[in-house]
């Protein structure tokens, strides 16, 4: 510890700042590095068939596809393996 009562602010700022300088870093670059994984949620049944996304359903969504054409139809299976 130094003697001089002047050194000792100078002694907690230089202590302080590369913890300080190293937690901003790691949280910048944490930031950048992580995949939020946000996406846009789908709206309607055109944006489920454009996205090339698989939907399953049970018998109680039966109703909501039958109005679909045989292009659309193709992409929706019906409850694969009970799930």
């Amino acid at each position: 510890m130094p003697h001089a009562p002047s050194l000792a602010p100078l002694l907690l700022t230089w202590v302080r700042f590369p913890l300080v300088f190293s937690t901003v870093f790691q949280a910048l670059i944490t930031t950048l590095h992580t995949d939020s994984g946000y996406k846009t949620p789908i709206q309607n049944m055109d944006e489920l068939f454009a996205s090339g996304t698989k939907l399953y359903y049970t018998e109680d969504y039966k109703l909501i596809f039958e109005d679909t054409d045989g292009t659309e139809i193709s992409k929706i299976e019906r409850n694969p393996a009970n799930c």
